[in-house]
C-alpha cells in the first residue's frame, strides 16, 4: 500500500510459500480490502485483509468452487461475486 501523502510504502503479503491474490477494493470505512486468493485452499476465495492486524477472514470458505470476481456497492455494505 503506498500512501501518496507522505510516499511510504507498506507489503501487505509476507507469504514464503506461492499465493495468487486478485482483485483489490477498499472497504467502505478504509480499514481493510477485499481480495481474492488461493492462500490456504486449492480454490480462490473471497476474503476481507484487516490493514491494521494483518489478519485475513475468509467469506466463502464453504463454497467450493472460485470466485471470479467481485464488486462492493457504493455504500459498502454488500458485495457481490461470481463463483465458477
Amino acid at each position: 500500500i503506498l500512501d501518496v501523502e507522505s510516499g511510504t510504502k507498506k507489503q501487505l503479503n509476507q507469504d514464503t510459500e506461492e499465493v495468487a491474490y486478485g482483485g483489490g477494493q477498499f472497504s467502505e470505512d478504509g480499514k481493510g480490502i477485499y481480495v481474492t486468493t488461493d492462500k490456504g485452499s486449492e480454490f480462490h476465495r473471497l476474503v476481507y485483509w484487516d490493514l491494521a492486524t494483518g489478519k485475513i477472514a475468509t467469506l466463502t470458505d464453504q463454497i467450493p468452487w472460485d470466485v471470479d470476481g467481485f464488486d462492493l456497492s457504493n455504500d459498502g455494505k454488500s458485495i457481490c461475486f461470481v463463483t465458477n
